[in-house]
């Protein structure tokens, strides 16, 4: 989850480029409605990077449970269980 949040911060500052390219624009050539522009942009460049990034991090953790649900159910993994179960169980563990 720290990855994804540097991840997410690297992105939303790449994504205000575009803002401030159209700022400097504005204030040379005086159009007031480049700034809106800009600021349209990069929001919906935002939104799109918060969804792809979320459904990256969603898959990725399904994924992860999935795997180790599968891994715990598999038969070596319970002989491991029992195992464990026995030698801990004569000291309260």
């Amino acid at each position: 989850q720290i990855a994804v949040l540097f991840l997410a911060l690297a992105g939303f500052t790449i994504l205000f480029f575009p803002f401030m390219a159209f700022w400097l624009a504005a204030t040379i050539l005086g159009l007031k409605i480049l700034v809106v522009v800009g600021g349209v942009l990069s929001y919906t460049l935002g939104i799109l990077f918060i969804l792809w990034l979320l459904s990256w991090y969603s898959t990725f953790a399904i994924s992860a449970w999935t795997i180790l649900y599968t891994h715990l159910q598999s038969p070596r993994a319970k002989i491991k269980s029992v195992i464990h179960s026995v030698i801990t169980a004569p000291f309260g563990k």
